[in-house]
């Protein structure tokens, strides 16, 4: 084999690893570019327990809950859970979907006596609510869905303590 030949072989060879990488890096751009979409085209939802009020005629603790896509996808099969403190009360959101930046409203009544109502007001015993569920985006994704919050008699709204 000549000089030529040797030269053209590690040439060719040099142009395969080369079109082999071009393939590779366009690859990695292209899922890249895929996830960036998704994720900036996808439903965002927020769970807020606001407007409370005590009622004594009713003894009950009184609001609404406002559940609200921030995203730009529609929220599909929404399925939350509120659960609320001490009690075994239960509220569900289950099978709706909700557009983009609209959201659902829901009113609630929480019965409770007025001491355990001032009894959650104090500090280190806050009337407490757990949120948790899933939903879909674009593709049928599913997103998963935690919060704990805590109320607030200032705000008279259940304010967010942590989230997944």
């Amino acid at each position: 084999m000549s000089n030529a030949d040797w030269t053209t072989a590690i040439a060719t060879c040099f142009i395969a690893v080369a079109a082999f990488a071009n393939v590779y890096v366009y690859y990695g751009m292209w899922k890249q570019t895929g996830d960036v979409f998704r994720e900036s085209y996808r439903p965002r939802l927020s769970v807020t327990v606001k407007k409370c009020e005590y009622s004594e005629t009713d003894r009950c603790l009184k609001g609404r809950i406002v559940t609200m896509n921030h995203g730009s996808a529609v929220a599909n099969g929404i399925n939350l859970r509120i659960r609320f403190g001490y009690s075994n009360f239960i509220s569900d959101i289950s099978r709706v979907s909700i557009q983009p930046q609209n959201k659902l409203v829901y009113t609630f009544a929480l019965p409770m006596t007025l001491e355990e109502y001032k009894l959650g007001q104090t500090k280190g015993n806050r009337s407490n609510l757990l949120v948790e569920g899933s939903y879909k985006g674009l593709g049928n994704v599913d997103y998963k869905y935690s919060e704990r919050q805590d109320y607030d008699p200032e705000l008279h709204r259940f304010v967010p303590i942590w989230a997944e």
